[in-house]
């Protein structure tokens, strides 16, 4: 598994707590766009392809605060 940067930790852990791409843009304050490219980012880093799959994986390989 490839390392996951602080912004993709980040918005890993809004989906964890089910927050919309909108609503994670607005929280991280940045766009969209950024956000879509972060979990474009995660689900390949985690072999994933979907946020459900990249929260299951990112716990089972024991990532920062995604528990």
């Amino acid at each position: 598994m490839k390392r996951l940067t602080i912004r993709e930790l980040a918005t890993l852990n809004w989906i964890k707590n089910d927050k919309t791409n909108l609503e994670i843009s607005l929280i991280m304050d940045v766009s969209e766009r950024t956000v879509r490219f972060h979990v474009e980012n995660i689900f390949a880093k985690l072999n994933v392809s979907s946020r459900a799959q990249a929260v299951v994986s990112a716990i089972e390989h024991g990532l920062p605060n995604v528990v």
